[in-house]
This record gives structure tokens, sequence and C-alpha cells, in this order.
């Protein structure tokens, strides 16, 4: 329930207007009660640091607020500024394609033509204080955030060619004209500057506009962006590129550059994609980046591709403790997987293009045997400009070695125009000629665009002769159920899944006792190698068999055996496949037998003093004879009525239970006058039952040696050894004045071993 109330408040407000979010501090105590209030302006509070939550996100820190982990997370310094460590070339063109993005009326003109921001010590507002002032030894200690007193508002945008940004809009009304976008200074890592408040130039100040502006915020679904234009193209700068084809991989490097806390620029560069996160609906996830108010719109920039996979939407929420009168913040741990948005490639095609598109753009892999032909020999790429004529590059093969396959490019390493109404054509060759072992080999060719400096990695990836099998099933065999009715083996297909001959080898690795036959085999031996063909060919699929050992002294009855049977590749220089370990257990000379009482027989005992009349439940069980009772369970469930007709708890202190053996062995299991009160709860559970064909909630007394002893003089050992097979009889008693007790079912589970000689 908490989590639907969350979810009405949350989408109610984010689609009305924004949400403040407030949780209860009292003293040092960490936030733990949460409450909602919607507000005309501003951002998503809990008590002043302001946060963008969805759903899923908002269920995360209610969880967080709610289990008072403060202390168990791993308190951080603040993000670092861009001048606070070198940077890359490809780490600072992110930095200088980020903006911050403020409230028209918070920029304003220096009469020297320059621009100063409104700005302020940032400050935590909570519900009885507007302006808690932070803790100098706590993060965000000193740090001047846009806005005055405790009124922050803006976010991050980033541009992407011409004039062009991309940003997220949280709310479906939102307009980009209501603010001004403003650049810091460009990156030089010889002279760095950090953002200024008071001395902004001209030409890194723009107006937004709404012309232009197209918004895919879907609050229900996946998506939280908007594009914009500002009011005339940007220049001296660089821009970055949206993914508009292919796929980040799990562990690509990613950056986020952005204004957390609506402070100055700010640049994390340890962030790994960790995949995705598929009850996000398809949201990317990551780890080690911390966006926080003022981090929307931030891009989440893949370093390897180059490319913003996905912009953050939902920024982290900074937690605090209110110590003696100040505000002490920390964030979560770095293990920490934030949400981000879904993938900007999925809306490339109504995004505004200013730079070379390449397709595809998906690293293409050449797979082939030794002195063999390769897959996809032959790529074709197209290549379109942007809104203007442009040269690209294409580069010279890299990572080539002198043993190695071939690219070729076609045209040649070299200088091209390309114009938007004429695309272009770059043709990839690959062939092995001079291959004579197995390997795989990483090239690239970079088509790089020359006016905007972007790169574009045209990956081609070699598998040669290397080695991959399938096996399947890929789970070990329990044969804990070892009787003539019982399959005494086990088969599992082995594929080729490559081109090249392979030789695989299966076999016990382990086995327990050290002498004697072993108890399982393999294709009839300890050791099976065979030889599968190439992929596509006869032959290149084998059933193992693994299987009892019929010929071995098994071990005695009840005895749990245990190996580790493997299929594997002996070639492990070419192998591309692990070991596959399969675990085998035999427990021998044991079966297993149920049994429930007929539905006829349920009717309520009579009452007599001071047990009543016993009602039987009889529990026929059939199979093959030679069977004893090894160990036993008794489920009892039962409906207790008053004489009133309502339902009384505690059904096991009115009953009287003894179970029968075929062979008429008694255990008187339960007897009233044995029953410590404070023990019964414990025995009894409730369970849906049929009851008089109507599903009923059901006591159910558990009566199992070991687990729920039964309390009584006997205890269901005292059955071991007798014969399973015939009919078990379960007679019931009860107390008088108790009421009516309707007996609803007995089953009885028996784990049979042989009898023996």
């Amino acid at each position: 329930m908490l989590r639907r109330a969350l979810q009405r408040q949350w989408l109610h407000c984010r689609s009305e207007t924004l949400c403040r979010l407030h949780s209860s501090t009292e003293g040092a105590t960490e936030n733990a009660a949460l409450d909602f209030t919607c507000q005309p302006h501003g951002g998503l509070r809990s008590r002043g640091l302001m946060k963008y939550l969805s759903p899923a996100r908002l269920l995360f820190f209610a969880a967080f607020a709610l289990g008072r982990a403060a202390h168990a997370q791993t308190q951080l310094g603040p993000a670092p500024g861009v001048c606070d460590a070198p940077l890359t070339t490809a780490q600072s063109r992110v930095v200088d394609a980020t903006a911050f993005m403020l409230p028209n009326s918070w920029v304003h003109p220096n009469p020297d033509g320059t621009y100063y921001i409104d700005h302020s010590p940032w400050t935590v507002s909570t519900a009885e204080n507007s302006s808690i002032p932070v803790c100098t030894d706590s993060l965000f200690f000193g740090i001047e955030s846009a806005g005055v007193g405790s009124s922050h508002a803006g976010r991050t945008a980033v541009w992407i060619g011409g004039n062009s940004f991309v940003t997220a809009a949280h709310r479906n009304d939102f307009d980009p004209s209501a603010y001004t976008i403003v650049f810091g200074p460009l990156y030089d890592g010889q002279n760095c500057q950090e953002f200024s408040w008071s001395n902004i130039p001209y030409r890194n100040v723009y107006t937004a506009t709404s012309t232009g502006a197209v918004n895919f915020l879907n609050i229900d679904s996946r998506y939280d962006y908007i594009t914009f234009n500002v009011n005339r193209y940007v220049s001296g700068r660089k821009p970055v590129k949206i993914r508009r084809s292919g796929k980040p991989t799990p562990g690509d490097p990613l950056i986020m550059v952005g204004h957390p806390q609506w402070a100055k620029t700010s640049v994390e560069v340890d962030g790994e994609m960790t995949g995705i996160a598929d009850y996000l609906l398809g949201s990317y996830m990551y780890t080690n980046l911390f966006p926080l108010q003022g981090s929307s719109g931030s891009a989440i920039y893949n370093l390897r591709d180059e490319v913003i996979d996905t912009g953050v939407s939902a920024p982290l929420l900074g937690k605090y403790d209110v110590v003696n009168g100040c505000a002490d913040i920390f964030r979560h741990a770095p293990t920490y997987s934030g949400r981000t948005n879904a993938p900007i490639v999925d809306l490339q095609t109504d995004i505004p293009r200013h730079e070379i598109l390449v397709s595809p753009i998906d690293e293409v892999v050449h797979i082939g045997d030794v002195g063999g032909n390769l897959t996809n020999s032959i790529t074709n790429y197209e290549l379109r400009a942007g809104r203007v004529s442009t040269l690209y590059t294409v580069s010279p093969v890299s990572g080539t070695s002198p043993n190695g396959p071939s690219l070729t490019t076609n045209p040649i390493a070299g200088t091209y125009s390309l114009s938007p109404t004429q695309p272009s054509s770059l043709t990839l060759s690959a062939s092995a000629p001079n291959v004579t072992t197995c390997g795989i080999w990483d090239y690239s060719v970079d088509v790089q665009d020359v006016g905007n400096e972007q790169n574009n990695y045209l990956r081609h990836r070699f598998e040669i002769g290397m080695k991959e099998i399938s096996v399947e099933p890929s789970d070990g065999w329990s044969v804990e159920i070892f009787g003539a009715s019982v399959p005494a083996s086990k088969s599992y297909k082995v594929t080729n899944l490559r081109p090249t001959a392979t030789t695989v080898r299966a076999r016990l690795v382990e086995r327990s006792p050290t002498i004697g036959l072993p108890f399982f085999l393999v294709d009839g031996a300890r050791l099976s190698t065979f030889t599968l063909a190439p992929k596509g060919q006869p032959g290149d699929q084998k059933d193992v068999e693994i299987a009892v050992n019929s010929a071995a002294t098994l071990p005695p009855p009840g005895t749990a055996y245990s190996v580790n049977a493997s299929i594997d590749i002996p070639d492990t220089a070419c192998a591309l496949t692990d070991p596959l370990t399969l675990p085998l257990t035999l427990k021998t000379g044991h079966q297993r037998f149920l049994a429930q009482a007929p539905d006829d027989q349920l009717f309520a005992p009579s009452q007599g003093q001071p047990l009543g009349t016993p009602v039987i439940l009889d529990l026929p069980v059939s199979g093959t004879a030679g069977w004893c009772v090894g160990n036993a369970k008794l489920d009892l469930g039962f409906k207790q009525i008053s004489s009133t007709g309502t339902e009384l708890p505690g059904i096991s202190s009115v009953l009287d239970v003894t179970l029968v053996s075929p062979d008429g062995t008694r255990a008187h299991l339960w007897a009233l006058n044995a029953i410590p009160a404070q023990q019964v709860p414990s025995y009894v559970a409730t369970e849906m039952f049929d009851f008089w064909e109507t599903p009923t909630e059901t006591h159910v007394l558990r009566l199992d040696d070991g687990v729920t002893p039964p309390l009584g003089p006997d205890l269901l050992s005292t059955l071991a050894s007798h014969p399973v097979t015939g009919t078990w009889h379960v007679e019931l008693r009860r107390s008088s004045g108790s009421g009516v007790v309707l007996p609803a079912f007995a089953r009885l589970n028996i784990d049979g071993a042989s009898c023996g000689p």
C-alpha cells in the first residue's frame, strides 16, 4: 500500500507541478518518515535537498529513509570540479558542451557586457527552518549555489550541435524559454578556470527559445528528454553527439558533467555502465556517478564510443543529519546503481543531427577456422552529412599484427568531402590468409567528422580457430528417489558452436569413496573423449550419458554419495567455453510416498468425556512391496468452530492424535496433557484448502521429528522399519466443550528405505 500511495502521489505531482517531499528529523536522528505536498514551482525537496524522483527511485529512497541506513553509507567528498584533475580530450569535450540552465530572472547583465548569476551559500531547508547551514566538516560546505537564500532551481543542458540542446523536462508543460543557458570557461588543462558567477562573457550566455522544441517526456513510461534551440548558433566549442545506432556494453567507461546542488560545474569520470534494468522499463544502470538535484539533464557520456547513451532523469537524493543546528550531508556509497533514463538512441530519428552519421555502428565479429572463410567478410557502411557539407577522414586500420587477419578499407585512408544531399559509402573487407593458429584480434577504423572533430569507431573483432560448445541441460543430476520406476541415467547433448572441429572431454573429476568402482559412469567409463565436427556438419553434436554404475557395490540404504562430472575442451588456449561442472548425487535405497485422506471422510468427531469417539481418516499407500519407513511427516488440517459459530484459534490444544501403520503399530503423537501452551503456536501454520469446495484458510498442525517434535508418548520414529505399503490410519479425538472441530485433511509423507533381507 505504501508503494501504491507513493506512486499515485508522485505521478499526480509530477504531472501537475513538481513535488515536495518532507522527511521528519528530530535532533540528530536520520530521516525517518515521508510526506508530500505539491508546489507550483521548484523541485522535489527532502528537508532541503532537491531532487526529481521517478516512482521506482522514490520507493528506493523511502526504503532507505524508513530503514535508517545513514551511517551504513560511505561518506564521500564533493564531486570534483573541472580543474581538480587533468582531463582527457574526450572528457574535456563533454565539459565544454555542458551548460547551466537557469531561470531567466537569475541571470543579469553587467555594465561591461558580461553577466552575473544570483547565488548564495547553499543551505538545507526543512519544514521548520528554511535555512539550515551546512556543517563545516560536511559535504557541500562552503559551496555557492545558484539562487537566493533557500530558493534554488535550474538544471543541466548539453549542446549537441548548431543551436540544439537536450535536457530532462520532468514536466509536460516545461517551457525552455523560461531559462537562460550559461556555459563555463573552455577547459584548458594548462590554465584551467573554474565556473564564474559574476563575470561571464557574452559568448557563453544564450537564450533558450520554444521554437523548434520537441518534447519526448512520457512520465508513465520511459523517456524524460526535451530538445530545444537557443537564440544563435554556439561558437568556439565542440558539441557532443547522441548515440544513433548500436548499444553500450556493460563495463563501458562513463563520465557525467553537471551542476549538482546548482553549484559550479563538476566532473565525475569514474562511472561504469552496468547494464539494463528491465524493472525500470529499459533504463540504463551505472555505478560510481552521483547525480544530485541540479544534475537533471546531465549527459551520461560513453567514453568508449564517444556518444551520449542517456541523460539523468531521476537524480540521487542526498541525505543528512541535523546535528547541533547544522546539516551533516552525505551521499550513498559508490556501489549505488542509479537510474539514468531510457536509451536516447530510441529517439534518435527525432533529435536534430548536426554531425556525420555513420551506420551501422555495431561491432562486427568475424568467425572462421584457421585457413577457412570468415563470416561477415564484407561490411558496407553509409555516411550521411549533417546540415552542412563537411570533410571526413578515414583512418588507417589500427590494432593490426604481422601474422594476424587482414582488414582493408575502400576508399583507402584519407580525407574526403560529404554533402548533405549525397550520402557516401565505405566498405571494409576482412580475410585471414596469414593466420596459422587460433586467436582473437581487435581492429578498428576511425571515421572522423573533421568539422566537429567527432570520432566514429568501426570495430571489427576476429575470432579464428576458437572453440566453443554448448551443453544441454547444464545442471547436474540428483538421484534422490532411486527405485525401479526411476531412470538410472541422464543424457546431455553437447553441440559445437564454431566452424572448427573440437575435441571434448567428459569425465569424473572427483569421487568418494576413493576405493572401489565409481558409483557413476560417463559414457560407460570414468573418462570419455570425442571430437565434434564443425558447426553445421554431420557429427557436430553428441549425447553424453551419465549413469549409475550397476557393477559397483552401492552404499548402504540411506547413504548420500556425491561426485562431480566435468565437460570441457582440453585445448584451453583456443577454448571460449569454460569447463562445465555437473554435481551428481546418489541416495540409494530410498523411495518417497505421499498419502492424503479422501474428502468423503471429513466430518466432525463426536464429543466424549474426557475425549470423544475417534474419527479415523484412512491414508492408503500403494507401491512396490519391500519398502519400510525411513522417515515420516504428518500434516493435519482443521477448522474449529465454537458453539456460537465463531472460529476459535488453537485447534492443537483440543486434539488427541494417533497414527497407526498398516501392520497395526500405533504411535500416540499428540496428547493434550503434554502440550506446553507456549509451544503450541510454533507447530501451527495456515494454508488455503478447498474446504467443502470453497477455498478457505485452514489451520495446519505439522508433526515432524526434529523440526516440530510430536508432543505425546511416541515419536514418528516409532514407526521406523515398519512396512510402508497398505492403509495407514489417523485417529483423531477432541476434548469436551471445545466446539466443533472439522478435519480438513491428513497428509502423510514417508521416505521409504529398503526393508533388507
